[in-house]
């Protein structure tokens, strides 16, 4: 383009258009909107945080409430198995019958029952606790 006199002289315009708004509210909006975002995210992590937290220690206080049933059934165990030897003794020395004999074993093999669930559950446990702390725990 030429910029000589006959182009103005024709009554042409020439010009340059700048806009800029004030009050820059759109921007504003946008930034507030990435802020809530940012904000939400953070919030979304810390809530993730608690929860695995809160599920680890669930699990560690079961597996200690486990530990003290397993070693009161242990003791269970101990003590049904010394009612049967004294009721086999007992029998031994006439004083018994094999009824009784019979009702003690019952009594000893559910107790060795139960103790064999709840070492299953211990160490199902004891897994778990692992896993949901990322294997830490020994």
């Amino acid at each position: 383009m030429l910029w000589n006199g006959s182009y103005f002289s024709n009554n042409y315009k020439l010009g340059l258009s700048f806009q800029y708004p004030l009050l820059l509210r759109q921007e504003r909006s946008k930034l507030q909107l990435n802020q809530l975002k940012r904000r939400e995210a953070e919030y979304g992590l810390q809530q993730d945080t608690r929860d695995v937290q809160t599920a680890v220690r669930s699990i560690a206080n079961e597996w200690e409430a486990l530990h003290g049933q397993l070693r009161v059934q242990e003791q269970v165990v101990r003590n049904a198995q010394t009612l049967r030897n004294g009721e086999q003794i007992r029998f031994e020395n006439g004083e018994s019958s094999v009824f009784l004999i019979n009702a003690r074993e019952a009594s000893l093999v559910s107790a060795q029952v139960k103790l064999a669930e709840l070492q299953a559950k211990y160490a199902q446990t004891q897994a778990t606790l692992r896993w949901a702390a990322g294997g830490s725990i020994e």
